[in-house]
């Protein structure tokens, strides 16, 4: 056992051995002390060894005993590491997140970076797996302008003594949409056209609408946008093509990154069915000439084999139970023949009901539909009646209260001509191997509010489809989370615009829409009301005390209403430009010091808004009051000239302000030609004493004694006066200022004359400049100074 601190996992039990030396031998005695400290005795050990399970971080030691006395060792600490994965961190501009996804845009810069507990002390070694299987040996990985590409999974793997972890991270990149091949389409007159316009984009876009030559188009099939991942796909459906459905079509979809509005181009070509390219029929008429020649073959081997069969003795037992079999079927008044004819009609009646399909179906298929609605398509299947005699029709109920024309009578298709209210067909069609009426209702006026059962009935036959229910409804006219819509109408297909009494509109996403426009949908909602929310701040206010004593702390709340969307569940309060993350049930505590007296405090509720909008969900700008006793920075003393009016200012700091009592000069109370007040200048104080007419006798030292509301009680401040006469004054000492100025002349008048020289050696020179010469130094102890020329100014060598 020793002082180094030992890590132990979670799971595992810690065994520790304590040895010693004692005569007799000693028994031991650990003392385990996590929480709270407990004493384990030789009973729970053997032979002083110790396997227990540690459930808190602990220190340990062990005492060994015998008559003679004990003997303890060292402390051991003991540190829990709990089998946690590893945490893989997201940052993004200068923001880091721990969450499953990172989402970015394309062009941004991301980094993850992967740690765990302790992973200094185990020699952690790390691996980031990349989205593409590559492997890295590190920790940190920087994505500098993100591509589609980089999307994907991310995982940091550890590995060290206590094992392997490891953590994911998905990176999500938004990209704005973009359709790789172009989309047109060719539909046949009188058939079902289906036209699959497919596109990318990330995050998803939604429908907004679907224009031909600039004029709306009805959509057959549902206006939904279905991902399939990033790959997404529009389907323009028409149950019943015609000419006037050829044309350049325009689809706009909305996407939450630019452009917000996306439009597709495509072109759809309506033909009739001889228009359509005869097919090759090359290989089908190769493949039908060789199964015919085959077949031939086949039976000219059956035949051979047959007639051989034929030449055998056992031919005769052959032939009298082929006449018997003929004369069996030859009596059609057998009634052994009719049972065998009424259980095989019985089987292909079975083989009939089991092949039948009996379905209603609606387009567009939404429940509840948008009263307005005024091109509901209802299609049943069925099979054929097998009664001649019998005859079908269509009834539907509701607001729509009806009992439609015959759809089938007499063994045919004959459905009511249409009205302004609804047009009926009728066709037969082998579905599956099986003959079945296939009829089509389209109510073409407008659906009113109710509810609606549309079914099929026949005279005799039951093998019919089931009922199939819808209700019809106004889109709403309110909402969750406070959006309110405002339009002319609630029917299909008015348009509309979201809005928020207070507050600003946003997707539950945290986007704002780029617009507040909306149209009413088929399925009697409007278009991205599922989405839509009002957001806005909480009004926010502190409470608690914001007067307290130096050295202690205050403690405040931050209330805010936490059931406003977006919803909080934090708030920050700013001091001394330092915010506090503070949570919806805890209190801010923070100890104050005498200097923090009347520093402003504030907290904002924290919600996606508040981050967007700074500005709002703040609490107005308190100050807290600290308050401390008297003390003063610097000794006041005051120098008075007779026969003036002076006044000695006498400053010092306290909070609450502090009162005055008295004033004495050497032990004697002194009257005051001011005011015995004391007032504040900010958070300094000050006490002016005031003498109308200085006297010799003013001059002492003076105790001012002033009243505190904390301890000290009472206050005292010292300071001297002093008393002069004019003459008295001390002369200046001016040598630095004389001997300043005397330097400074100097200087003048020798560079006054440097540039007097230079101006008339510049105009002795021919071009201006002066010429070097070449300079002789004679070393003779009689030789005159030389003089040397150089390029500015003369230089004497001597």
């Amino acid at each position: 056992m020793g002082d180094d601190e030992y890590l132990l996992r979670s799971d595992e039990n810690l065994t520790l051995f304590c040895s010693s030396d004692a005569n007799p031998a000693a028994s031991c005695i650990w003392t385990v002390c996590g929480k709270s400290c407990e004493n384990i005795s030789s009973a729970h050990t053997s032979d002083c060894n110790m396997d227990y399970h540690l459930s808190t971080n602990s220190s340990i030691s062990c005492t060994a005993t015998n008559d003679y006395g004990f003997a303890s060792s060292e402390i051991q600490k003991v540190t829990i590491v709990s089998l946690t994965r590893p945490v893989l961190f997201g940052k993004q501009d200068d923001i880091s997140t721990v969450a499953n996804t990172v989402t970015s845009q394309t062009g941004s810069n991301i980094t993850l970076s992967c740690s765990i507990s302790y992973e200094d002390e185990l020699a952690t070694e790390f691996e980031l797996i990349l989205q593409n299987g590559t492997i890295v040996k590190q920790p940190v990985l920087e994505v500098v302008s993100l591509t589609i590409a980089d999307a994907g999974n991310y995982t940091c793997v550890t590995n060290d003594l206590f094992g392997s972890f490891d953590a994911s991270v998905y990176v999500d990149v938004q990209y704005a949409p973009y359709q790789a091949t172009p989309t047109s389409c060719t539909w046949v007159i009188e058939e079902t056209g289906f036209c699959v316009i497919i596109f990318k984009s990330n995050p998803g876009m939604e429908f907004v609408s679907l224009d031909i030559n600039e004029q709306p188009a009805l959509n057959h099939g549902a206006n939904d946008v279905v991902s399939n991942g990033d790959k997404q796909q529009y389907i323009f459906t028409k149950t019943k093509v015609t000419s006037s459905d050829e044309g350049s079509y325009n689809l706009i979809l909305s996407s939450l990154l630019p452009p917000y509005n996306y439009s597709i181009e495509f072109d759809v070509t309506v033909v009739n069915i001889d228009q359509l390219p005869t097919p090759d029929n090359t290989g089908s008429i190769v493949g039908g000439t060789v199964a015919a020649v085959a077949l031939i073959c086949i039976t000219v081997v059956l035949a051979l084999y047959v007639t051989r069969r034929q030449q055998t003795p056992k031919a005769k037992v052959h032939e009298e139970y082929v006449e018997f079999d003929e004369h069996v079927q030859s009596n059609e008044n057998t009634q052994e023949t009719n049972a065998t004819y009424e259980n095989l009609e019985k089987i292909e009646e079975g083989v009939l009901r089991a092949a039948a399909i009996t379905t209603i179906s609606i387009d567009p298929p939404n429940n509840p539909l948008a009263t307005g609605f005024n091109n509901l398509i209802v299609t049943a299947q069925f099979p054929i009646p097998t009664d001649l005699g019998d005859s079908c029709y269509w009834l539907y109920g509701g607001e729509l209260d009806s009992r439609d024309g015959t759809i089938y009578s007499t063994n045919d298709c004959d459905p009511s001509p249409s009205n302004l209210n609804r047009s009926i067909t009728c066709t037969e069609q082998t579905l599956d191997g099986t003959s079945h009426v296939v009829t089509t209702l389209t109510i073409t006026q407008p659906l009113v509010a109710g509810n609606i059962t549309f079914e099929v009935r026949c005279y005799h036959a039951t093998n019919l489809p089931t009922p199939v229910n819808r209700t019809v409804q106004d889109c709403p006219s309110s909402f969750p989370y406070g959006v309110v819509i405002t339009s002319s109408s609630q029917t299909y297909p008015a348009s509309g615009m979201f809005s928020c009494p207070s507050g600003d509109l946003f997707y539950s996403n945290g986007t704002a829409p780029p617009s507040g426009d909306t149209v009413c949908l088929v399925n009697a909602e409007w278009k991205g009301q599922e989405k839509l929310q009002c957001w806005k701040a909480s009004d926010a206010s502190i409470t608690g005390n914001l007067i307290v004593p130096e050295g202690d702390s205050i403690s405040l709340t931050c209330n805010y209403d936490d059931t406003i969307i977006p919803k909080a569940t934090s708030s920050i309060f700013y001091f001394d430009k330092i915010g506090y993350l503070i949570t919806k049930d805890e209190m801010f505590h923070l100890k104050l010091e005498k200097e923090d007296n009347m520093k402003p405090i504030s907290c904002q509720v924290v919600t996606s808004y508040t981050q967007i909008y700074n500005n709002t969900g703040r609490s107005r700008v308190e100050h807290v009051n600290v308050q401390y006793g008297p003390y003063q920075v610097v000794n006041s003393s005051c120098s008075w000239k007779i026969d003036t009016t002076e006044v000695c200012d006498i400053s010092f700091f306290s909070n609450p302000e502090m009162k005055f009592v008295s004033l004495s000069v050497n032990d004697k109370a002194v009257s005051n030609d001011g005011k015995d007040i004391v007032f504040s200048n900010g958070y300094e104080q000050h006490y002016l004493y005031t003498r109308n007419q200085v006297t010799s006798s003013d001059e002492g030292t003076y105790k001012l004694t002033l009243s505190h509301l904390l301890p000290p009680y009472n206050y005292s401040i010292e300071f001297d006066v002093t008393v002069v006469n004019i003459d008295q004054l001390p002369t200046p000492d001016n040598t630095g200022a004389i001997v300043g100025g005397t330097v400074a002349a100097v200087a003048l008048i020798c560079i006054t004359v440097l540039l007097a020289l230079y101006v008339t050696r510049r105009q002795q020179t021919p071009n201006g400049k002066g010429t070097p010469r070449m300079c002789h130094l004679d070393v003779s102890p009689v030789t005159a100074p030389e003089m040397c020329e150089s390029d500015d100014f003369n230089t004497m060598i001597k």
